[in-house]
């Protein structure tokens, strides 16, 4: 008894970088990549590049699990958390699939391995923050080109005033463990 249990639920550490290599990088965009000492929602970014950015954020992370964490008759689970709108997932160059609603969950039991795995979650969100951004911008300087210039359902507000949204993985990333449960017919 005097032995503390493991806990259920353990978060990833930050930050999830190396200096090899970028935390967040953004597809087609100049700077193409940022370093997120924490997680966070884009449109909360200080940098307008990437609070207006819409399009796909590409997150990386290298990390250390030792055999302790892989124990036979556990499935091991990554639970992404919060994110904003479409997440894929590739473990150790499996890809484990795409998510477009919560939960943000995927087994990982088949693919990760004691030691270095490296993990890349892919986050896609909607248009709408480019086109805010795209709103307070002289046509010229405009990303986008669209023939929408009002939300739709909303035809009294301009792009210009509308709020960002919530974009890409906010987490918390933590790994689940759970137990292999077995039911029988009575």
């Amino acid at each position: 008894m005097g032995q503390k249990p493991r806990p259920w639920i353990f978060p990833l550490p930050s930050p999830w970088v190396g200096p090899e290599r970028s935390f967040f990088r953004m597809v087609g965009v100049t700077p193409p990549q940022a370093i997120f000492r924490e997680l966070h929602s884009w449109h909360e970014d200080a940098d307008p590049g990437i609070r207006h950015f819409s399009g796909i954020g590409r997150y990386e992370k290298a990390f250390s699990l030792s055999d302790a964490h892989l124990q036979k008759g556990q499935r091991l689970f990554l639970d992404l958390g919060a994110v904003s709108e479409i997440a894929g997932l590739w473990l150790n160059g499996h890809h484990l699939g795409t998510r477009w609603h919560a939960p943000f969950r995927y087994d990982i039991t088949d693919y990760v391995r004691p030691g270095e795995n490296y993990l890349i979650i892919e986050v896609a969100n909607t248009l709408n923050n480019q086109l805010v951004g795209d709103g307070s911008r002289p046509e010229a300087e405009r990303r986008t080109r669209s023939n929408i210039s009002r939300l739709p359902h909303a035809w009294m507000s301009p792009f210009s005033e509308a709020p960002l949204l919530p974009s890409g993985l906010q987490g918390p990333v933590q790994l689940v463990p759970a137990g292999m449960v077995w039911m029988a017919d009575q």
